[in-house]
C-alpha cells in the first residue's frame, strides 16, 4: 500500500473515532482509548484535525438574497467574502414574466410588445464550497449588509446628504466606499491568517490549498458555467470619506469558530 493510501486509511480511522465517546453510549475507557489512537495516527502520519474535517466535509451551494433588485454595496466586499472563506461566488436572480389582472378577471401580459416583458427578481449572491464556509459566508452576508443599512441610515440623517443635489449617487458613493474599506479589511485579515498558519503549522499550510483543489473538483460535476463580468462604480466622492469611515466601524474582532478557517465577524 502506497503512502498516499496508508494515509488516507489513518484519516478514515480518526473520523471513525471521533465519534467514540461517552456521549455516544462508549465507556470512559473506551473514549480514553479512542483518544489515545486518535493522537498516535495524527503523530505517526501528521495529521491535522483540519485536515480530518476537510475530508469529511462536503460542498454546497447557499444564496443570500439582497432584497434589491439593483446593484447595492453589499456587491462591492462578496468576492472578498468568497475568498476569505475559499468560496466560488458569483450573482444570480430570479426572473418571471410579468402579467397583471384586468378589472373583468381576466390576465394578460404586460407591456406592448410582442415578447413578454422580464421582471428582474432580487439580485442574489452565491456561494459554493465547503458547507461550513459556504454558511459562514451568508452570515457574513448578512452581517455587513446590515451594517451598511444601518450606518446608511446615519448617514442620511447628516447635513451632507441633506443638502446634496444628486442624494441617489452620494449614497451609493457612501455604501460602495464603506463595503470597499470592509473588503480591503477581509482581504488582509486572510493574508494574515494564511500567514499565521505558513509560520505556526509547519507542514499544515497546505490545508489551504487541498480545501480549494476539493472545491474547485465539486464545483466541475455541478456543471454551473461562468460569465466574468466588470462592476463599475461611482467613484471617489462627498459620500466616499464617510463611507470609508463608517466601513472601519463594522467590528471584526469577535472569533466564531466555523469549518476549517476561524471567521471573525462583527
Amino acid at each position: 500500500m502506497s503512502q498516499t493510501a496508508e494515509r488516507a486509511k489513518a484519516i478514515k480511522q480518526i473520523r471513525a473515532l471521533t465519534e467514540q465517546t461517552v456521549e455516544r453510549g462508549q465507556s470512559e475507557a473506551h473514549a480514553n482509548l479512542a483518544m489515545k489512537r486518535i493522537d498516535q495516527l495524527m503523530r505517526t502520519f501528521n495529521i491535522s484535525m483540519d485536515e480530518v474535517s476537510l475530508k469529511g466535509e462536503s460542498c454546497v451551494q447557499m444564496e443570500f438574497s439582497t432584497g434589491s433588485t439593483k446593484r447595492t454595496g453589499l456587491n462591492f466586499c462578496t468576492v472578498a467574502i468568497g475568498q476569505y472563506l475559499d468560496c466560488i461566488i458569483w450573482f444570480s436572480r430570479d426572473r418571471h414574466t410579468a402579467y397583471k389582472r384586468n378589472p373583468d378577471g381576466t390576465v394578460k401580459r404586460c407591456g406592448t410588445t410582442k415578447r413578454p416583458l422580464k421582471e428582474r427578481g432580487d439580485s442574489k449572491v452565491v456561494f459554493f464550497g465547503l458547507e461550513s464556509d459556504a454558511q459562514m459566508a451568508v452570515h457574513l452576508c448578512d452581517i455587513i449588509q446590515k451594517a451598511i443599512n444601518y450606518e446608511a441610515a446615519q448617514f442620511k440623517k447628516g447635513e451632507t446628504y441633506k443638502l446634496a443635489h444628486n442624494r441617489r449617487g452620494l449614497l451609493a458613493q457612501f455604501e460602495e466606499a464603506m463595503a470597499s474599506r470592509i473588503s480591503h479589511r477581509l482581504n488582509k485579515m486572510k493574508d494574515e491568517s494564511d500567514r499565521e498558519l505558513r509560520e505556526t503549522r509547519p507542514g499544515q499550510s497546505d490545508i489551504v490549498v487541498l480545501k480549494s483543489a476539493k472545491v474547485q473538483e465539486a464545483f466541475k460535476t455541478t456543471g454551473t458555467t461562468l460569465r466574468a463580468s466588470g462592476q463599475r462604480g461611482h467613484g471617489w466622492g462627498a459620500g466616499s470619506a464617510a463611507g470609508h469611515e463608517a466601513g472601519d466601524k463594522v467590528n471584526l474582532n469577535r472569533p466564531i469558530e466555523g469549518g476549517t478557517r476561524q471567521i471573525l465577524l462583527g
